[in-house]
């Protein structure tokens, strides 16, 4: 509707987007539109942390995202964004922990009966039916996953807040 059936290649139009924040516009930047976009992400991180800060035991993402750009083809910023997450995550396999040297480093819960799998679960399920009631949806997820506790209230509402799903007044949800 906003964009004549493009993706738009700015990062400001593309954050923007429901759900699109600064690492995914930069991604979309860089993988689809071959563009110099600062780019950040565990493997990179790896590489830059392993080969350019040897001798630091503690890392700031603002200094990698410096080194990042420093760095950075800018003639061909998608094989080069390629090349870094390929090699990053050979160098995880004989450095692990790499990633621990970073300043605001915090471990990512288990996805395993976590709200983003139950998040992850609805979005399938409304891909293969497009709409589905709360009920249901509800009925199916507790068949799959067991009791759910708050896990189904709160995916619901990050996917409403995030603009992924939207709820009727009769309880049927859709993708937006």
């Amino acid at each position: 509707d906003h964009h004549h059936g493009r993706l738009p290649d700015s990062e400001t139009e593309l954050r923007r987007l429901p759900g699109v924040g600064e690492y995914t516009a930069a991604a979309v930047q860089a993988f689809a539109f071959n563009s110099p976009a600062i780019l950040v992400e565990t493997n990179i991180r790896t590489v830059m942390i392993l080969e350019l800060c040897k001798g630091e035991s503690i890392v700031s993402d603002s200094h990698i995202k410096d080194l990042v750009s420093e760095t950075l083809d800018k003639r061909d910023p998608r094989n080069w964004y390629y090349a870094l997450m390929d090699y990053g995550a050979n160098l995880k396999h004989l450095h692990p922990g790499v990633n621990l040297r970073v300043k605001n480093y915090s471990k990512q819960a288990p996805f395993r009966g976590s709200v983003r799998e139950i998040r992850g679960a609805i979005l399938r399920f409304l891909l293969e039916q497009s709409t589905i009631t709360r009920r249901t949806l509800l009925q199916n997820l507790t068949k799959k996953y067991g009791a759910l506790g708050d896990r189904f209230d709160l995916a619901v509402a990050g996917l409403k807040a995030d603009v992924t799903i939207v709820e009727s007044e009769k309880g049927v949800f859709r993708i937006v």
